[in-house]
């Protein structure tokens, strides 16, 4: 952490000092709905969430009160506990943004995954073990 110039912190005191959460995790037994309405009432009301993970992370009924209520200031959702999310109270509320799960789908990410699945390709073919293996026996 301290060579990638991150601060490892508590769950509680990032949810009442951040400006801005962002998720990027799995969604797992452990953090499902992780993210609802007691972690809404400690974060800040100017506080914006961010979920680029998995929607079940997320309580879309807890989160549409706490925006309604102004207990944060906003959300952006890339993804959504039932995709696609069909009618959901939260599309009546301006302070929240959609994307259809292709918030990463930009020219920049997209160069930056050719490049490195070529560079991966050519680490193979002069035989050397690819960085990002993923079925490695």
């Amino acid at each position: 952490a301290e060579k990638a110039r991150i601060e490892l912190t508590d769950m509680d005191h990032l949810l009442r000092n951040a400006d801005f959460i962002t998720i990027h995790a799995n969604l797992t037994p452990e953090n499902y709905h992780m993210i609802n309405r007691a972690a809404f009432e400690k974060m800040k009301k100017s506080a914006y969430i961010i979920n680029c993970a998995r929607g079940g992370i997320i309580d879309e009924n807890d989160l549409y009160h706490a925006l309604k209520d102004g207990k944060i200031a906003g959300a952006a959702l890339d993804t959504f506990e039932n995709e696609p999310p069909g009618e959901t109270p939260l599309a009546e509320l301006d302070n929240v943004i959609f994307t259809p799960h292709i918030g990463a789908n930009t020219v920049e990410a997209q160069v930056k995954a050719g490049t490195i699945v070529a560079e991966q390709v050519l680490m193979a073919l002069e035989g050397k073990e690819p960085v990002h293996w993923v079925n490695k026996p």
